[in-house]
């Protein structure tokens, strides 16, 4: 992981901060799914 935020250039902040989005945006689609598969039924 160090080795490609050194390639990309950025700093180690940004890397967090990206990284707390992408886990944010998959908790919502997990919880999206689950309101979709229980609305379904």
């Amino acid at each position: 992981k160090q080795q490609l935020g050194q390639m990309l250039d950025e700093d180690p902040t940004l890397m967090e901060k990206r990284q707390a989005i992408a886990k944010r945006l998959e908790l919502y689609k997990a919880a999206r799914d689950e309101i979709d598969a229980v609305a379904w039924k």
